[in-house]
């Protein structure tokens, strides 16, 4: 084969063009004909391997892409391609050994450090992360991308500061970058200098930036009292918060008042499976634009849309900015604030976590339901109750289960505080981030710098979430974090039976487990200063006698009662759709 060929040539800057400019089909039909006729060229079969990664038939580009490899192993752009490839296809491990090899045959390619550091940063190796998107930033300083993934690792080892200055440097050089403006929203509930009104502020700017779009009309019925065609908006559906705080409610809408529609961005698991057989409607959006996701929205009818995602990662709030349902509310199963959007009308929420008197800078409207504002779901298959440690042990044992991110120093400071005042007690944490041996040392620096030795701390890092569950067992007493305090990680202590210990901040976020152990009838578990906080959890760390019941008031309560929580709910609903039919009518 001469690849000088004119007419090749020729080919092959034509499925360039065509895939540069979205056509990736059109271009696939090219290079597949150009593969036939010359099967031995590894710039057609990298270029193949591109194309029909674009178009999502990922196993045939993994196989033209490997083919390539073969046949020229010291160019970069096939293990480059191929790497990206196989974590779309999630076999992360061999994805990594390939972003690797594009790295050393490329070290001064800033787009394939930043690769590295993503695929590094997702296997948990944290400090190699770090480095190659530090590299990558070195070789490009304006790096958009960069910094913001950059942020987002920072965040995940808990060092939210830093996090909070890459994001700023992410959203200097591109202004207009939603996913950098919403993951510096994320952590600035994390920062403990961050006041409502700033955070609001912050809200208010992706709103003036992402989510201003024209008005609407709509032809839904104004009937106050018919069907109502409720739509929920999530990132996905899964065992993880959003589904066990929503599920149960969604679940069990009376379908004579509700009928059921669910838009995902991605994939579920066990949690989609169950939920799919009540709703009248299930549609991935993953694949279409804000604007033509808003469209199928329209189309459908929808009467409520109802966002569960807020600024959490792979949010759709670019469709709720298109307005595609007469009424839009925001129920804060996932991200636990307001959103900012002009376009969201209310906030599905309860008096403890937006207190009437002293509510919190918000766009929407508050809605309040008579009870908690969340419904767990517990998991099926729940581990029993162990005894309480202290008994074996002969002293007390504290955890918490938070994300490291909530562990901020102040909260460090208060924690060193009731272990000096209780010597031999131990602290139990659980986050993903303790697989890597750095971060593991530099949460035992910050406890010493505290006056806690290192031996006082049990790490643990990633678990199935029974075992998760298990490892409550080693805990007499959970310790709650602020400003951003727990709401799955609550309910799952007090399921194992382990009572919780929570300081209420001011804004949402520091409300969630004073809202739960309210509907739990505990009250005299929130504290009100630092001084009550380990007084609290020093006086029930001698305590076991409310260990073997805890778990069944939990699921006694109002907080799994899930045909309640949807009949208030459901009214809720009305309300809000009586008010818009009496609007159309003046």
């Amino acid at each position: 084969m001469n690849q000088a060929d004119p007419r090749l040539l020729a080919d092959l800057d034509e499925a360039v063009r065509l895939r540069g400019a979205g056509r990736a089909a059109e271009a696939a039909a090219i290079l597949e004909r150009l593969a036939a006729q010359f099967p031995t060229s590894p710039e057609i079969r990298n270029n193949l391997g591109n194309a029909l990664a674009d178009l999502g038939r990922l196993a045939e580009a993994r196989r033209h892409l490997e083919a390539a490899l073969a046949m020229a192993p010291d160019r970069v752009e096939a293990p480059a391609n191929l790497a990206l490839v196989l974590d779309g296809l999630g076999e992360f491990a061999l994805g990594l050994e390939h972003h690797r090899r594009a790295a050393t045959l490329a070290p001064g390619h800033a787009a394939i450090q930043f690769n590295l550091g993503t695929a590094l940063e997702r296997a948990r190796r944290y400090d190699e992360g770090e480095a190659a998107y530090r590299q990558a930033l070195a070789l490009a300083p304006d790096f958009a991308p960069a910094w913001h993934n950059l942020g987002n690792l920072l965040q995940e080892t808990g060092r939210v500061e830093e996090a909070d200055a890459a994001y700023r440097r992410a959203l200097a050089l591109k202004p207009d970058f939603p996913q950098a403006r919403s993951s510096h929203l994320m952590n600035l509930h994390y920062l403990p200098d961050a006041r409502p009104e700033t955070i609001f502020a912050a809200h208010r700017e992706w709103n003036d930036r992402h989510g201003r779009f024209a008005a609407q009309s709509f032809s839904n019925p104004p009937d106050p009292e018919r069907r109502l065609r409720v739509g929920y908006l999530a990132a996905y559906y899964r065992d993880h918060p959003v589904g066990f705080l929503s599920e149960a409610a969604l679940s069990n809408h009376d379908p004579g008042a509700v009928a059921l529609f669910v838009y995902v961005n991605n994939r579920g698991d066990a949690a989609e499976a169950r939920l799919r057989p009540h709703a009248a409607g299930w549609r991935d959006l993953s694949s279409l634009s804000d604007d033509q996701a808003a469209q199928h929205i329209r189309a459908d009818g929808i009467d409520i849309l109802v966002d569960l995602a807020g600024h959490t990662r792979d949010h759709r709030l670019g469709v709720v900015a298109h307005r595609p349902a007469p009424i839009q509310l925001h129920w804060g199963a996932a991200y636990w604030n307001g959103t900012g959007l002009d376009a969201i009308d209310g906030l599905i929420t309860d008096r403890i976590a937006v207190p009437p008197d002293h509510p919190p800078p918000l766009s929407e409207t508050p809605l309040y339901l008579p009870g908690c504002y969340v419904c767990y779901r517990p998991p099926d298959d729940l581990p029993p109750v162990a005894p309480p440690p202290r008994a074996a042990n002969g002293f007390p044992t504290f955890g918490c289960f938070n994300r490291i991110a909530k562990i901020n120093d102040r909260v460090v400071a208060l924690w060193g505080r009731l272990l000096r005042d209780c010597p031999k007690a131990r602290l139990v944490l659980q986050d993903r981030s303790f697989d890597d041996v750095a971060q593991q040392a530099r949460i035992r620096a910050r406890f010493a710098a505290q006056g806690v030795e290192a031996a006082r701390l049990d790490l643990l890092g990633a678990l199935p979430h029974r075992a998760v569950l298990e490892a409550y067992g080693r805990v007499d007493v959970a310790l709650d974090s602020f400003p951003w305090s727990g709401s799955i990680i609550t309910l799952e202590s007090l399921l194992m039976g382990v009572p919780v210990v929570t300081w209420p901040a001011d804004s949402i976020a520091g409300r969630h487990s004073a809202s739960l152990l309210t509907a739990l009838g505990r009250p005299d578990w929130i504290a009100s200063s630092a001084e009550t906080y380990c007084d609290l959890a020093a006086k029930l760390a001698e305590s076991g006698s409310l260990r073997p019941a805890l778990r069944q008031a939990l699921l006694n309560s109002s907080l799994c009662d899930a045909n309640g929580f949807a009949r208030n709910l459901e009214a809720l609903y009305r309300a809000c759709w009586r008010r818009w039919c009496q609007a159309q009518s003046r």
